[in-house]
């Protein structure tokens, strides 16, 4: 599994205001891989990175800030693309 990130330079790149401000790295490096890739940069909002996944960008997304600003956010995200959790 690849994890595509800025590493040293920071959680958010100068300039850069978007969500998935990696995942054009991210596409690029999976077409070239044969493992899983997950895209990270900035990612908030359950459909955005829903619609990433659907759509072939990336395997996985990670959203490490948005779960340390809520810890209910994977239930949230559950919830708002309609797969309420048991």
């Amino acid at each position: 599994m690849v994890d595509v990130s800025g590493g040293l330079i920071g959680s958010n790149p100068e300039g850069v205001s978007t969500q998935g401000y990696f995942l054009p790295l991210a596409e690029r490096i999976k077409q070239a891989v044969k493992v899983p890739v997950i895209g990270v940069g900035g990612i908030k909002d359950p459909k955005f990175a829903d619609q990433a996944i659907q759509q072939g960008r990336v395997d996985l997304v990670a959203v490490g800030r948005a779960i340390l600003a809520d810890p209910d956010w994977a239930l949230t995200a559950a919830k708002k693309l309609g797969n309420e959790p048991s």
